[in-house]
């Protein structure tokens, strides 16, 4: 972690926006404010997925959204990195979203009163799905590279 994940004062909001309080300054013993969420996913005892993103703040949600559209509405890897994000983190009250997401959605939230934004860059995730065949042996090994970040998985 960097210094900036430390709280500079109390109740003041660091480069992400995030809000520290006494144990996130800086000195012995004390925690940065991390949003660090590397994850692996299991069904039953058999790993489907990791990820890990770098972003500040915004690293949960965009974790979350590639794993979310992977795992539960069948993108590949690849299909759920490229798609558009969307963050909240309750300080600011802002809902974010990434040029190029769906206008009339960004529309329908105002509309509903909240306060939306367009992000200025997001978090990068890497990401590692494995897909089992019938017979439960490993049919696929998805890896895949945030392309907002220009990177790729080693061996392609």
């Amino acid at each position: 972690d960097q210094m900036d994940d430390f709280a500079r004062e109390v109740g003041q909001p660091n480069a992400f926006g995030l809000v520290g309080g006494a144990p996130n300054l800086p000195g012995p013993g004390r925690r940065p404010l991390s949003s660090m969420s590397p994850t692996i996913v299991f069904e039953g005892d058999r790993p489907v997925m990791c990820a890990g993103a770098a972003g500040g703040s915004r690293i949960i949600t965009a974790t979350e959204q590639v794993l979310l559209f992977s795992l539960l509405f069948g993108d590949t890897a690849g299909e759920a990195m490229a798609r558009r994000r969307v963050h909240h983190q309750a300080v600011p009250n802002t809902l974010y979203y990434e040029a190029g997401t769906d206008e009339a959605m960004v529309a329908a939230l105002a509309a509903r009163g909240h306060e939306v934004s367009e992000l200025d860059h997001s978090a990068v995730v890497q990401a590692i799905r494995i897909v089992y065949g019938e017979d439960g042996s490993v049919a696929q090994i998805q890896a895949a590279s945030d392309p907002r970040k220009g990177g790729r998985p080693a061996g392609r």
